[in-house]
């Protein structure tokens, strides 16, 4: 059977069978993504990649590299925000130098935000799960550790494409995930309390 290539008319199969060709998810990691974009999409016979972008289902606010939907339309903006992404490029390497870490990530996801409207708790864990899959994908099997190169992740952002010649090294499955975006969540709450234990005049800047 052929498989849709103009991004319409996807059902779950086409893509469970898209994020363990492209990325080499597990396929249980690749179904609970797939089935759960349907659930949250509500389209359970077939959707396109355009309803993604539909505000406030998979898509949320405070997205590292597209601006919030301020208008309350039904398509949140889809074009990346330049400004966004090398700030976020900017603030990674903290920890190893040209990579983006877990601690990275969790810092920048605070950092965004602590700009943006609230996320509810399924959205928050959306986000985290979008950053922590891209870093556990793209950068390696001890990406965990060692955090994803950052033009790498730039150009995937940016273009939406994987690196010329890329493969992957590894299945990414569902307990490197969780266990990856369970460090970030537990940071980014750290972070918080730091932060509110701090005199207001001390958080300026943050």
């Amino acid at each position: 059977m052929l498989r849709p290539r103009d991004g319409k008319n996807i059902g779950p199969l086409d893509l469970i069978r898209a994020l363990k060709d492209g990325y080499n998810l597990s396929t249980l990691l690749a179904t609970i993504l797939s089935f759960g974009a349907v659930l949250m999409l509500g389209q359970f016979r077939s959707m396109s990649l355009a309803d993604l972008s539909r505000h406030g289902l998979i898509e949320h606010d405070a997205s590292l590299v597209h601006n919030d939907d301020v208008d309350g339309a039904e398509y949140a903006p889809t074009k990346v925000n330049r400004k966004l992404l090398h700030h976020v490029c900017a603030e990674s390497g903290k920890v190893i130098p040209h990579r983006m870490t877990l601690e990275d990530a969790a810092r920048i996801r605070f950092k965004r935000e602590s700009e943006c409207a609230p996320l509810d708790i399924a959205h928050a864990e959306v986000a985290r799960g979008e950053i922590t899959i891209a870093i556990g994908v793209l950068g390696g099997k001890d990406a965990a550790k060692t955090g994803v190169d950052i033009k790498v992740l730039h150009d995937w952002m940016q273009y939406e494409r994987l690196p010329t010649d890329w493969k992957p090294d590894h299945t990414h499955g569902l307990y490197q995930s969780f266990k990856m975006a369970q460090y970030v969540r537990q940071r980014m709450g750290e972070m918080k309390e730091l932060k509110a234990r701090q005199p207001p005049e001390e958080t300026l800047g943050l």
